[in-house]
């Protein structure tokens, strides 16, 4: 009778685990137009603008609204897509206490380019949180008179830019007019008055051999502590490297 009752409590305990057991949420988001709507309601964990397509910054919009922990998101395309964003795209999926969730962009097998030739801000990502890349994407048309401006630019404490595995992505980057003066990564570069802390450039192949000509670095680091750079293949046409203006660098 006392093993029955062991029995008892202890299937007791695990239904009661089970029932409060917070199961994480993959959000996945298909994205089907190239268009540059931005979400219907970002807030209905569906990815659909007004035109009932998802696009990609419709994509982003519903991935900055994550706040569960160990929640996370993957974004990828049905189709080969050219993207003409009229300004950033912004990856702001986190908690309410700032624990950055990650975001992975997928490719497949489809050709995602990007041209930024509409692009008011010059700066293609907005990297608040952790951002995974897979597979390959091309950039060109990224041409700015600013030296701080950056494809993709980390902008938040903590924010990690990283290759999803170590065969991918591959970022290439093609010079659209005389003088691209654009770096690649930049991180904080528009001179804030905090710096930028604990962030992350990890595990990205990079051809800029066909690259702009500007004076800007492939790598522009500027007011931050903290900067981590590892597993990085970068292929230059003669550019600058890196380009650090900040405390505690590791390569």
């Amino acid at each position: 009778m006392r093993k029955l009752k062991n029995i008892f409590s202890a299937a007791l305990v695990l239904i009661f685990l089970f029932n409060n057991t917070v199961f994480a949420t993959v959000y996945e988001f298909e994205v089907t137009s190239s268009a540059d709507d931005p979400d219907a309601s970002d807030s209905d964990n569906a990815c659909q603008t007004s035109s009932l397509v998802c696009t990609l910054r419709a994509a982003f919009d519903e991935m900055g609204n994550q706040s569960t922990a160990g929640d996370s998101g993957i974004i990828t395309f049905n189709a080969d897509m050219i993207l003409q964003p009229g300004t950033k795209y912004v990856l702001d999926s986190e908690t309410s206490g700032g624990v950055h969730l990650p975001v992975r962009m997928d490719s497949g097998a489809n050709n995602i380019d990007f041209n930024g030739v509409s692009n008011s801000d010059k700066v293609l990502i907005a990297v608040h949180s952790t951002l995974e890349l897979k597979g390959n994407f091309d950039v060109y048309n990224m041409y700015a008179a600013y030296p701080n401006n950056a494809i993709f630019k980390l902008e938040e404490d903590g924010a990690v830019l990283t290759g999803y595995d170590a065969a991918n992505p591959t970022i290439t980057v093609t010079s659209g007019s005389a003088d691209s003066n654009i770096s690649i990564f930049g991180i904080d570069g528009d001179s804030d008055s905090t710096n930028t802390e604990n962030v992350e450039i990890s595990d990205i192949i990079v051809n800029a051999t066909d690259n702009m000509t500007g004076t800007n670095p492939i790598i522009n680091a500027d007011n931050f502590q903290d900067l981590l750079i590892e597993g990085m293949d970068i292929q230059s046409g003669g550019q600058k490297i890196v380009s650090i203006s900040g405390p505690d660098l590791k390569i």
